[in-house]
């Protein structure tokens, strides 16, 4: 038996430590004894709810005749030795977390070895992706471990503190003022998803936006995101440029030179950045998060990111993943997220497109969002400008200039410009 064995034992000695750490010392990771040892103690710690410490000789007694019956005596009597190592010598020899640490490693790099295995063994079921779904466990596991306390996640009440930062106007409004009489500003957290069939102007909608929503960040902050796997990034910048300038692709080009110096001088060279990977995983993604520390992250489109180890759930379960791992990094990462989203086809030619007519809209993709927003085009060739906006889904707290009754469920006929990128009001000023 290992000294790390012995001291992981140690380790759960005060029923304290024990509901701490015994979740992450699993069977893979240990010795056999070890682990028979350890369903003991689980069993003490039951048995006896008024103990906040195992009495190790009063352990061993009922422990090794249970044993006995089980194991046979020669087990027995080398589990009597590790008791007996553990009583002579009971302080750990090193830090708990430490410890425990490892063997959070040990089990998590026994997953990655029978993976392997499997693989080189020629099984069709099992690819290389998903060892990174057992390493994102890992760094979980180890980033709980560590944690001395969960108090930064309980939020307590504070009335008047929850009513002046919903109340204070400093979310981001939106340059459409029809989302700001319904949905309100967005703050850090929120969850915003765009549906309609393409060729609508789903991307527009979005870069209509953020442009507008980066000059309401401050300097220091002024960072947007925009995770492209649908289009190429060079269209993604056209598509910004012209709603930002109001102003058609031709128009640009006319004088390339000056609109740049002025995007420079205005919105700032690194204020806005477009991820362009077609291939890109949840895995990536936050690695970018992680380096950028944007405000605002843009999805387009989040159902097509690469889920790495989920390749067993179902098409539904891994739609809503993805969604999930986007309120996640919202909500872990302190940024507004937007996410553009296919319509299904029952949306093609409708007006007021709902979160059931969503590619998947069914599942439990809704669930993850805030805010779900359809936009609809009709085939009349009387309309080809008006897009028709639908408040699906809005679950934030009202605004300063929110009106109640548009808060959901609230229509709005809006004008799109697609050569500027710019949708307008029609009714709200």
């Amino acid at each position: 038996m290992s000294f790390s064995d012995l001291d992981v034992l140690k380790v759960v000695q005060t029923r304290e430590a024990f509901d701490k750490y015994h979740s992450f010392i699993l069977e893979k990771a240990v010795l056999e004894e070890t682990w028979a040892i350890l369903e003991g103690i689980r069993e003490y710690y039951s048995s006896h709810p008024a103990s906040t410490e195992i009495d190790w000789r009063a352990f061993r007694t009922s422990f090794l005749v249970t044993a006995a019956t089980k194991l046979g005596p020669v087990r027995t009597a080398h589990l009597a030795a590790i008791i007996d190592a553990i009583i002579a010598s009971p302080v750990m020899s090193k830090d708990s977390d430490d410890l425990v640490l490892y063997f959070v490693d040990m089990y998590h790099a026994q997953l990655v070895r029978e993976h392997v295995d499997k693989i080189i063994g020629g099984s069709d079921k099992t690819k290389l992706d998903d060892i990174e779904g057992i390493l994102d466990q890992h760094e979980k596991d180890r980033a709980l471990v560590r944690a001395e306390d969960l108090s930064d996640l309980l939020v307590f009440s504070d009335m008047e503190g929850v009513y002046e930062r919903i109340y204070r106007g400093d979310g981001l409004e939106w340059r459409l003022e029809d989302l700001n009489v319904s949905v309100g500003p967005l703050r850090d957290g929120d969850m915003v998803c765009v549906t309609a069939c393409p060729n609508v102007g789903k991307t527009r909608f979005i870069t209509n936006e953020i442009t507008h929503w980066v000059m309401q960040l401050p300097p220091e902050d002024r960072r947007i995101l925009f995770i492209n796997n649908e289009e190429t990034a060079d269209a993604i910048w056209n598509a910004i440029y012209c709603s930002y300038f109001n102003k058609t692709d031709d128009d640009v080009l006319k004088n390339v030179a000056k609109f740049e110096e002025k995007w420079n001088k205005e919105v700032g060279k690194e204020s806005i950045a477009v991820y362009h990977n077609t291939t890109g995983s949840t895995r990536d993604i936050e690695r970018v998060i992680k380096a950028y520390k944007p405000k605002v992250v843009v999805y387009n489109q989040l159902y097509k990111i690469h889920l790495l180890g989920r390749q067993t759930a179902t098409d539904a379960e891994q739609y809503r993943l993805r969604y999930n791992f986007g309120r996640v990094m919202a909500d872990k990462h302190r940024h507004i997220a937007v996410a553009a989203h296919q319509a299904g086809y029952l949306a093609a030619g409708e007006k007021w497109v709902t979160q059931e007519q969503m590619y998947g809209g069914k599942t439990g993709i809704p669930g993850e969002c805030d805010v779900i927003i359809g936009i609809g085009k009709t085939y009349d060739p009387l309309e080809k400008e008006n897009r028709f906006i639908n408040i699906a889904r809005n679950k934030l707290p009202s605004g300063p200039r929110t009106i109640p009754d548009l808060r959901e469920d609230s229509h709005f006929v809006v004008k799109f410009k697609a050569g500027h990128g710019r949708y307008e009001t029609l009714e709200y000023r």
